[in-house]
């Protein structure tokens, strides 16, 4: 359902800032009340303790190291993780103290400006009802709250997926260049929050063609513009890599090794886990340290060019396994996790939102950056490893394609009613 774009630019500001209010309350109330709860039943995920710690180690010893990473020491710089959601972390314990209450301030923050922006795009592709739906949901959906109380990468990913589409879906003219440089700097950041975030430059390159087909030089300026952006905000921390391992590393060391640990015999212990519920991450048997037992654990490049050439060559002997592996893997990063507040509200979420893909073909030209920003994301479990966090910078657009269906759903019955 379409509705007008007529809400003057003044009051869709002022809705933003409600959407983004109600979030921040929302998100205070849960730290407050929710998370000593979540915190004397349950320890943080490898994942989840690496970051803080790193955050920790930054303030503390002007370090980035954790004792959970590769090398496996506090005062040993090191590459296993990207940086930007330490330092973001580091920031607010800089600023506060170093308490995990403070970051996840700091993350409840992020959160309310990503349901604001949820709001934006929603009203963009669809007008002021579907946006404020979709800005709602976001405020209160389990999972983005969730991800207030544990420090992971996805917080900042969806907040700078939903700006560098946002800077997509918005009008460029006035000042084209400017936008350019802005884009590069939100898609810069967002690959310095993970490098998997990448794929999201798929979705720019298709901006230009599609937005300036009839004036390539200038698509072709301004992706320029926009890569040479991303890599003055991405340069610096591939310095430091250069500087600390003497290799060339653009973000962090870990892709061959999660490209291993998606694609090898041992890939099977960890999916059959994580298909039962009894693993919420990823945690390879002793078996799969087997291949590195020769390397030091502080040869980052040699340990990361010997998993990424053993994928390779188990993806080549075995193809079979790997397709096998690979749907197995989709399956994951489209499930819920087994917690009844997430099944419950990602099952209603999916389902209505494949009501509003669907319906959103009649204007396909219109989504075709959102379809690709999907399709691009799922390469990433494809080949290497998944778990249903991964989805998290999509799920803002499965809301959006919810509420559409939702408030569809909700003209049709009341031109029902009316019948009657």
């Amino acid at each position: 359902m379409q509705t007008t774009l007529n809400k003057s630019p003044e009051q869709r500001r002022i809705a933003y800032g409600n959407i983004c209010a109600i979030a921040l309350f929302v998100r205070f109330v849960f730290i407050l009340t929710i998370t000593p709860s979540f915190d004397a039943r349950s320890s943080f995920s490898i994942d989840a303790e690496s970051y803080h710690q790193t955050a920790k180690n930054l303030v503390e010893r002007h370090i980035f190291a954790s004792t959970i990473d590769p090398p496996y020491k506090a005062d040993i710089p090191g590459t296993f993780r990207p940086p930007l959601t330490p330092f973001y972390l580091a920031c607010w314990y800089a600023l506060f103290g170093v308490n995990l209450f403070w970051g996840r301030v700091g993350l409840a923050v992020i959160s309310a400006l990503s349901c604001g922006l949820s709001y934006w795009i929603g009203y963009r592709l669809y007008g002021r009802n579907v946006g404020v739906v979709a800005g709602l949901a976001s405020c209160v959906y389990p999972f983005f709250l969730l991800l207030v109380h544990v420090p992971l990468t996805e917080g900042l990913s969806i907040f700078l997926t939903l700006l560098v589409m946002a800077f997509l879906l918005n009008d460029t003219e006035r000042h084209p260049y400017w936008h350019a440089v802005g884009l590069g700097v939100a898609l810069g950041l967002l690959m310095l929050n993970k490098a998997s975030n990448i794929t999201t430059a798929s979705c720019v390159v298709l901006w230009a063609i599609l937005r300036y087909w009839r004036k390539p030089s200038k698509g072709i300026v301004l992706l320029m513009i926009i890569g040479l952006t991303a890599g003055c905000v991405i340069a610096p921390w591939t310095i430091r890599n250069y500087r600390v391992t003497g290799s060339f590393l653009l973000v962090n060391s870990n892709g061959g090794w999660t490209m291993y640990l998606g694609n090898s015999p041992s890939t099977d212990y960890n999916l059959t886990l994580l298909e039962r519920g009894d693993s919420n991450g990823w945690t390879p048997p002793k078996e799969a340290y087997q291949p590195f037992r020769d390397l030091a654990l502080t040869d980052v490049k040699a340990r990361d060019e010997r998993a990424a050439r053993l994928a390779k060559q188990f993806i080549v002997e075995h193809p079979e396994q790997f397709i096998n592996l690979a749907w197995r893997k989709l399956k994951i990063f489209w499930s819920p996790y087994p917690h009844p507040a997430d099944q419950i509200a990602w099952t209603a979420m999916a389902i209505l939102g494949i009501f509003g893909l669907f319906a959103s073909f009649r204007r396909w030209k219109e989504h075709l950056l959102i379809y690709t920003l999907f399709g691009s994301s799922m390469l990433i479990p494809i080949f290497f490893t998944a778990m249903p966090r991964f989805r998290a910078p999509l799920i803002p657009f499965v809301i959006i394609y919810a509420s559409s269906a939702l408030i569809a759903l909700y003209a049709y019955g009341k031109r029902y009613a009316n019948r009657n």
